[in-house]
Formats: structure tokens, C-alpha cells, sequence
């Protein structure tokens, strides 16, 4: 069995700086080394998330996309860093409250259907 917390590790976490990797560079002219420190990742990541090499395979809701778009613009005017990481943070959380991370666990996990642990605050 994998935990939530591992579930968000492999598959959403990928997916959310795939995503940020896309926006930095397409709407805010990042370079790949901008966005590799932006993101805290290497160039090397940064070019594999823009060929899709990783971070593919989560569906994102309009609302966490529209929240995706909000912490771009935040990386790219350079705000405090506390705030970009609770900003990502509160991303997070909000996958999970809307039962993403759950769907995605039942899925990849063999847990029993009953589990609601992705839920729980």
C-alpha cells in the first residue's frame, strides 16, 4: 500500500512543476535556468517536464489551474519565496479537499474502498 502523502511525491507534485515549468517559460519569457531555480529542480528536469517526459497523467481541475496560473505569476515577479511555498502548499491542500489526490490513490494504491485517509485534514 502507498500512503497520500507518497501519491502526491510521484504523480502530483510532477505534474504541478510540469505545469509551472510550461507557464514560467510560454507567458512569462523564464529561461530553462530561470525556471530550474524558481522551482528549485535542474535544467535537466526543466527540459524533461517540457517534452513531457515527466510530470504527465493527472488531470487538473479549472479551479487548480486557475491556482497554477496564480503561482506563476507569482515565481515570475520574483515574490518572497515563504510566500510562493505556502502558496504551493495551500495548491496542495486544495487538491486533496476536492478529492483528486483520493481518486488518484484508490487508483495507484490497493486500498480498501472505504479509505477516506486522503480526506482527512
Amino acid at each position: 500500500m502507498r500512503p497520500p502523502c507518497e501519491v502526491v511525491v510521484q504523480f502530483i507534485l510532477p505534474t504541478l512543476r510540469a505545469e509551472l515549468a510550461k507557464m514560467l517559460m510560454n507567458e512569462y519569457g523564464m529561461s530553462r535556468g530561470e525556471v530550474a531555480d524558481a522551482l528549485g529542480i535542474s535544467r535537466s528536469a526543466v527540459s524533461q517536464y517540457l517534452m513531457d517526459k515527466r510530470g504527465i497523467g493527472v488531470d487538473l481541475s479549472p479551479p487548480i489551474y486557475g491556482l497554477l496560473k496564480n503561482l506563476a505569476e507569482m515565481m515570475s515577479s520574483k515574490m518572497d519565496r515563504d510566500m510562493i511555498t505556502r502558496a504551493f502548499c495551500e495548491m496542495c491542500k486544495e487538491i486533496q479537499r476536492k478529492g483528486s489526490m483520493c481518486s488518484l490513490h484508490h487508483e495507484v494504491s490497493k486500498v480498501e474502498e472505504s479509505c477516506k485517509s486522503c480526506l482527512e485534514p
